[in-house]
């Protein structure tokens, strides 16, 4: 019975906290998501570009700390940054195409934080949902926060298999003898966000 009255005191007063937390939206022009791809056997090269910011929301308690977290992508923008001419628009439409992320048939991506733990000089480790293609899987990563400015600014990286969203085209585990034109599994994502108060 006192473990009952115990945990409802800890919901009651989570819910409360979570109710007085102020909404703020990402400032899609002063924010940034960044990809990178390597590829060759030895994964000595690779591939850069941004992907546009859909919508994004933080949102932060009365105490400064962030307590939720989401994103939404735009897989119909995706961006080069180290090709130009005839190879970047080869890569920008494989990217969108069918091989990889089929922006026309799954236009968005998205993360949504399930919990968020507060650790040492302002940064986070945010646990959550990563949404590509349909396919949902867990993931968890640091973010740093910071406020320069009057501005909440979330910076960090993560990385996901592309295998565990069904995006096989290049990879190694199902095409053999490959050599340079091996695409590696993992994608690393970085992003610095900029949350302005609705």
């Amino acid at each position: 019975m006192k473990k009952q009255i115990l945990m409802t005191i800890i919901a009651a007063a989570l819910n409360a906290q979570n109710a007085m937390a102020q909404n703020y939206n990402i400032n899609q022009s002063l924010s940034k998501v960044e990809w990178q791809g390597k590829k060759g056997i030895e994964m000595l090269g690779s591939h850069t570009g941004g992907i546009a910011i859909k919508e994004a929301k933080v949102d932060i308690n009365s105490k400064g700390a962030i307590t939720k977290a989401s994103i939404i992508m735009d897989m119909k923008n995706i961006s080069n940054s180290d090709l130009s001419g005839d190879l970047q628009k080869t890569l920008l439409d494989h990217l969108t195409g069918s091989d990889f992320f089929d922006a026309k048939k799954y236009p968005e991506a998205s993360f949504v934080s399930k919990s968020i733990k507060a650790l040492k000089n302002n940064q986070y480790e945010l646990s959550g949902d990563l949404t590509i293609k349909g396919k949902t899987k867990a993931i968890k990563f640091i973010a740093q926060y910071s406020k320069p400015d009057n501005k909440n600014k979330l910076v960090g990286s993560f990385k996901f298999n592309r295998l565990d969203y069904g995006i096989k085209y290049g990879s190694g585990k199902f095409f053999a003898g490959l050599g340079d034109k091996m695409i590696h599994d993992e994608v690393v994502v970085n992003f610095d966000l900029v949350a302005l108060q609705k």
